[in-house]
């Protein structure tokens, strides 16, 4: 079995077998991590389709810190809000991201991690950027319902003077990492324009891709891609089923995402050859027509040697399984437990955490939560963040 271990610091890009080395090995990084200081803040700026500046993925594309229609990017980068947010981190009074830190542990992911030893940790950063999500449209090739990037402009940074010009001089030359988003970058031919650029300042830099798999690896697709220094590349794929994903993934087809996925595992092993692979990450977002199916997309990527990351849909509520009376959200928790492998079980906490904290019966939360120490050798728990 292959697991996505998140906050590995130390990765073979070569083909690793899961066993309880392994796995302690994993949870020892996990509790050596510092518990409440995260790097985004610090380092990261996200460029929205309408002009709103964000920081942070896990906070969505209303949370604003800025906006490119009236501040410059460096205005932004040292503007208050980024600064009352750093200071939350350096206080260790952190609210602004408590739920997601107590959700999810977003804070300890391994990309976020990878950029520690880079950060300056202070309210104003006199260095530059170091990661930039440039979703600069919204174009998207689909129309899920729990995103409204689809629904945002295109073409706006195109109408402020003198954009292009300054991202090249002064953004992307210094960029640790460029970690495309939203809506579906390989649709759009800005996204191209800006591999374009980045080749041609910062040739180094790493890159990130979130993508939902709905095109084809076309020759064009694959010389941008031989141009980068290719960290990971993230498909959605949210159902195995083709009536299911295609109401998640609306109006998407499943043969597609699929031989996306399995052009994409021939290209990495190609690049494995030439060391400069890549890990293939497939991301599962678990929301109430996929209850069941988390099993089938583990043993799946465990078939192909895909990475796993398992989230959890808060909103909107209607397609949120926290919406669910709570005796069908603990049949789902014992499910889980029933029918996922330990090591599954760990992969999925971002699932449990969500559903365990939302049952009121606290003595069958309880028994829950002692099955779930148990099955795991008493690690699930250290997943379980309180600020």
């Amino acid at each position: 079995m292959f697991l996505f271990l998140p906050f590995l610091e130390v990765f073979s890009l070569i083909h690793v077998s899961i066993n309880n080395t392994i796995l302690k090995h994993f949870i020892a990084i996990f509790m050596s991590k510092p518990k409440v200081l995260c790097p985004v803040p610090f380092t990261s700026l996200i460029l929205n389709p309408d002009g709103i500046v964000g920081c942070c993925r896990e906070k969505g594309t209303k949370h604003e810190i800025g906006n490119i229609k009236n501040e410059t990017i460096e205005e932004i980068w040292n503007g208050e809000k980024l600064k009352s947010w750093r200071r939350e981190f350096l206080t260790g009074n952190i609210t602004t991201c408590k739920k997601e830190i107590e959700d999810s542990s977003c804070h300890l992911i391994e990309w976020n991690q990878d950029l520690h030893k880079h950060t300056q940790y202070s309210e104003v950063i006199n260095g530059p950027i170091l990661r930039l999500s440039p979703d600069i449209n919204g174009n998207c090739n689909l129309k899920c319902p729990f995103c409204d990037v689809w629904q945002l402009p295109n073409g706006l940074y195109d109408s402020i003077e003198g954009f292009w010009e300054h991202l090249k001089t002064h953004i992307l030359k210094d960029l640790l990492q460029i970690d495309p988003l939203a809506g579906e970058p390989f649709t759009q031919k800005d996204f191209y324009k800006i591999i374009k650029l980045a080749h041609e300042v910062n040739p180094h830099c790493e890159w990130d891709f979130t993508s939902n798999g709905q095109w084809h690896f076309s020759s064009y697709i694959k010389d941008h891609l031989d141009l980068l220094k290719i960290r990971q590349f993230s498909i959605s794929l949210d159902s195995a089923n083709t009536e299911t994903y295609s109401k998640i993934r609306s109006p998407g087809d499943l043969n597609t995402t699929i031989k996306t996925i399995l052009a994409l595992k021939d290209y990495r092993d190609q690049r494995i050859k030439e060391n400069r692979g890549f890990r293939l990450i497939l991301n599962f977002s678990l929301q109430q027509s996929n209850i069941y199916e988390i099993k089938d997309i583990l043993d799946f990527c465990n078939k192909l040697e895909l990475y796993p990351f398992i989230q959890f849909v808060y909103v909107p509520s209607e397609l949120s399984t926290l919406s669910l009376e709570e005796g069908e959200r603990v049949n789902i928790l014992q499910w889980y437990i029933k029918n996922l492998t330990p090591e599954q079980l760990m992969i999925s906490h971002r699932v449990l955490r969500p559903l365990l904290k939302s049952i009121e019966n606290t003595k069958l939360k309880a028994k829950l939560l002692k099955t779930l120490e148990l099955l795991t050798e008493g690690k699930f728990k250290e997943f379980l963040f309180k600020l």
